[in-house]
């Protein structure tokens, strides 16, 4: 979380690491955003550039702040996937799914639409961590891992984590059935492998309504739900929103 306060009305923009954070006002003199860190980001002490622009005068201030980021050893998990699911694995499949998809996690809502901490969707056991490297059974090796696998039967209902509007519900081919939702200042969770869709583009949703089904389409090799996360794109790991309420107005602990 980014949080910038001001003696006197202003605006105000923040910049890290060369990536426009979109900070929405509190009230005159605060304002507060999301920072997304890359599981490949660059590590040690990052920029973090903060601009004010005072309301009444057009004076302007500048603050530059280090952000450590630390190095992270992610695990890598050896998959080997049935035979009728590994064209799944081809690049250009692959690139060609990204660049439909990208545009949704690229749209930032001006305005939180949830409040408190998320719930987790469904109940089962976590098979892949976030930020986990995949090696498949003819050596190549995946990107990192951008959510949480959650293994659980096939049926078991999947339930929205938050409130929010639904920006996505579609079959596709690496993903199976998957649902978006968009909650708002750039958050988007994402809900993929799905053997049931239960909402549409456009539905406003609650925490605790009911999204779909867990299942095993698209790049999978048995049920699961694969719950990610992202803000402006980038890809953050999903247990961090459960155990933060995020509250409009709330600074950071």
């Amino acid at each position: 979380m980014v949080w910038v306060e001001a003696s006197r009305p202003a605006e105000f923009q923040a910049i890290f690491d060369g990536v426009d954070l979109s900070v929405v006002p509190i009230d005159a003199r605060r304002a507060w955003g999301l920072l997304p860190v890359p599981a490949w980001n660059p590590v040690g002490d990052r920029p973090l550039v903060v601009t004010a622009t005072a309301a009444d005068t057009g004076e302007t201030r500048q603050d530059v702040v280090r952000v450590p980021v630390t190095e992270t050893d992610f695990p890598v998990e050896h998959l080997t996937l049935p035979p009728d699911r590994v064209p799944l694995l081809d690049p250009e499949l692959i690139r060609a799914e990204w660049e439909r998809i990208r545009p949704v996690f690229e749209e930032v809502t001006p305005r939180q639409l949830w409040d408190g901490a998320f719930t987790w969707p469904i109940t089962g056991t976590l098979t892949t961590d976030f930020g986990t490297r995949r090696q498949y059974q003819d050596g190549r090796m995946g990107g990192q891992h951008a959510g949480l696998d959650i293994a659980a039967p096939t049926g078991t209902p999947v339930y929205a984590p938050a409130a929010g509007r639904v920006v996505f519900s579609d079959d596709v081919r690496v993903r199976g059935k998957l649902i978006i939702v968009d909650h708002g200042l750039g958050l988007h969770s994402a809900y993929m492998h799905l053997s049931q869709r239960d909402v549409a583009v456009g539905d406003w949703v609650v925490a605790g309504q009911k999204l779909g089904e867990v299942g095993s389409t698209g790049l999978s090799t048995g049920p699961h739900l694969h719950w990610e996360m992202r803000v402006y794109v980038v890809a953050v790991n999903p247990r961090q929103w459960t155990r933060y309420p995020w509250s409009r107005g709330t600074p950071p602990p």
